[in-house]
């Protein structure tokens, strides 16, 4: 059973930063704003922007942000690799069947990054001077990794394995709000 607990980056008078790291596939969604056109794309100033307020709030919060993305699918995840293949698959059908039936895309929680979103918000954290890694094979287990041999405050994702890897600290992307300068989210 997951324990959530209500979470909330501050400002504080330590100077010393706290190291977040972030999964990037997980982040696009969180970066990718609720008002941008995620059928038809092509919101590029609109996404970069969207990246530099998400890196921006989280140092002005004194947060540092290194941002994990996956190299390669290795061989003993092919088969997960292929059932989110599956579900995205699914979630492109229920998005065209809610144009074909309404004339217009469904809620966001359909929303499907499409090939060039890794990319974009690699170059533009790149741009923000965050620190971007690409791992040769599964992005939890060297996240993790990295975490614990560099003593990061956190891991913000969207994927409980983190939990089961023990990992230092869990941070919820899928909960996190801004308002202003203040982050929330939810810790597992």
């Amino acid at each position: 059973t997951e324990i959530l607990a209500y979470t909330e980056f501050k400002t504080s008078s330590d100077k010393k930063k706290k190291l977040i790291l972030v999964d990037g596939w997980s982040c696009i969604k969180a970066v990718y704003g609720s008002h941008m056109d995620f059928i038809c794309g092509g919101q590029w100033q609109e996404f970069r922007a969207s990246i530099r307020r998400f890196v921006d709030t989280f140092q002005q919060v004194g947060c540092d942000l290194v941002v994990f993305f996956t190299g390669t699918v290795d061989s003993a995840r092919r088969s997960e690799w292929a059932e989110r293949q599956g579900e995205a698959k699914d979630a492109v059908n229920t998005v065209m069947h809610g144009i074909r039936q309404r004339g217009q895309p469904p809620d966001r929680k359909n929303f499907i990054p499409n090939e060039t979103h890794p990319q974009v918000l690699r170059q533009v954290l790149l741009s923000c001077h965050v620190k971007v890694i690409s791992t040769p094979g599964a992005t939890d287990r060297a996240m993790v990794q990295y975490a614990l041999e560099n003593n990061a405050y956190g891991i913000l994702a969207n994927d409980s394995d983190y939990v089961l890897l023990n990992a230092p600290r869990y941070f919820s992307l899928h909960h996190l709000r801004f308002s202003g300068n203040d982050i929330t989210t939810m810790e597992v």
